[in-house]
Order: structure tokens, then sequence, then C-alpha cells
């Protein structure tokens, strides 16, 4: 298997991405995400002129994509992967990843405010009554 076709941007956590970031965040042609959107029924239209997708989608779409270019699997097999809940189960295991590296962020912010606030209250003289 080819290392590239694992070596894609983040997917941003945001409930919707034009057509323009699922090119980039999936890393294939417009061309060949329009298929992929025919043949596997993924994205739907969402407004008057323009497609949006989904977190969910895009997800799917690197897991379709990494079947067919990086695994070569034939697209009668990733059919039938679609029909599995594996698919699903590993969405949500990318975005509790996603959302594991947000909360250790979140830790790291507020540790910080801790030591600044300690380092305030040893600097500020006390009162006595």
């Amino acid at each position: 298997m080819n290392p590239q076709w694992f070596d894609l941007p983040e997917v941003p956590a945001k409930p919707f991405f034009t057509r323009q970031e699922a090119v980039e965040l999936v890393g294939v042609p417009e061309r060949l995400l329009r298929q992929w959107e025919r043949e596997f029924a993924v994205g739907h239209p969402r407004g008057r002129t323009r497609r949006f997708f989904r977190r969910s989608e895009i997800l799917l779409l690197r897991r379709i994509r990494r079947l067919l270019l990086g695994e070569g699997r034939s697209h009668d097999e990733v059919r039938q992967l679609l029909g599995l809940s594996a698919l699903a189960d590993e969405a949500v295991s990318e975005q509790l990843a996603s959302w594991c590296g947000a909360l250790a962020e979140v830790e790291h912010a507020l540790a910080a405010v801790v030591r600044y606030l300690n380092a305030v209250l040893e600097k500020t003289p006390t009162q006595q009554p």
C-alpha cells in the first residue's frame, strides 16, 4: 500500500464543506469526486446552486479513496464494504481522535492559565485585617 494515500490534511471540525474544500480534503480531482458522489450515493444538494458535504461524508469519501486507490479494491468490493458498520466505526474513531486532540489542547491551555494565576497570587501582597 502506498503511504501517499494516507497523507491528507486533517478534516476540520465544522458541519459543512464546499465542493472545493471536499476536493482538497479528499485529495482527488473534482471530476472523480463527482463520479464517486453518483456511484456511491455520497453528498446531496443543500441549497439551490451549490453542493455541500457533511464532515461524515468527507470521511466516507476519504475511505472510498483509500479502498479504491490505496488498496486497489474494485468498485464492487467498495460497495459491499459500504454496507458494513466498519465505515461508521472508523468515522466515529476519527471523530473521537479529533476530540481527544482538542481536549488535550484545552487541558494544556487551562494548565497555562493555572500557572499564570498562581504566579499572580504569589506576587499579590496579602492584606491583614
